[in-house]
């Protein structure tokens, strides 16, 4: 089965759980978006920017390192993520995309959209829970 991982925030590849469902499950394909529009409104500054992109430049170097390519993928802003990520993987023949979760609002939003897209085009997603111990809202009170 052909799997498609979607880095985001979380640019390791060591102890990634994505990465390493993708690879369990057989071909491994890759990808990072950029979304300059999306930054530019949430006031990331040029600095970040190009940290970014060292950050992606050196992922790109470790997964060519294991055979795998990084496909950067343009979509300017969150509402154009959910095309962008149907277009790249149906290109693939992927029927799996996996990521890990990010939990800002807007992350949230995109990430949903994303899924209920994908889903009703018969792609499977699958989220882990890669930069946190227990995701938001498993950890309770006695009471709830």
């Amino acid at each position: 089965m052909v799997s498609l991982v979607w880095f985001r925030n979380d640019l390791r590849i060591k102890d990634n759980p994505a990465l390493l469902d993708a690879s369990d499950h057989g071909t491994v394909h890759a990808c990072f978006i950029v979304s300059g529009e999306q930054w530019r409104q949430h006031k990331v500054g040029d600095r970040r920017i190009a940290f970014i992109g060292r950050a992606v430049n050196s992922l790109a170097k470790e997964l060519a390192s294991l055979g795998i390519t990084l496909q950067l993928i343009d979509a300017a802003n969150f509402s154009q993520v959910p095309i962008a990520l149907l277009t790249h993987a149906n290109n693939l023949g992927a029927r799996r995309v996996v990521f890990n979760a990010e939990y800002p609002t807007n992350e949230v939003e995109r990430d949903q959209a994303v899924t209920d897209v994908l889903q009703a085009n018969d792609i499977a997603v699958v989220r882990s829970h890669g930069s946190v111990t227990h995701p938001p809202g498993s950890v309770l009170t006695n009471k709830g």
